[in-house]
């Protein structure tokens, strides 16, 4: 895919920050993570239904906890998504 240079994006300096903090982390450019972000989030295909879940860090190498937290998650889905 060629490569086409944006020269101005108009965003939050809070949303400006993250990104940032992001590709800091992540050692790739600003750049890198919009695009890794439009790859993975912006959904054009009508067949699917993107679900984004946030886990908590502190659920991380505890699969009881995390368990029951992603059941709650899952009937809410189910329930919101059977409307």
């Amino acid at each position: 895919m060629a490569k086409i240079n944006v020269t101005n994006i108009a965003i939050d300096a809070s949303i400006k920050e993250i990104l940032k903090q992001t590709a800091e982390k992540q050692e790739i450019s600003v750049g890198k993570v919009v695009k890794n972000l439009v790859d993975k989030y912006l959904v054009v295909d009508n067949s699917v239904v993107p679900v984004i879940i946030k886990i908590p860090s502190n659920l991380k190498n505890d699969p009881a906890n995390l368990k029951i937290w992603l059941d709650h998650r899952v009937a809410g889905i189910i329930k919101a998504l059977c409307q």
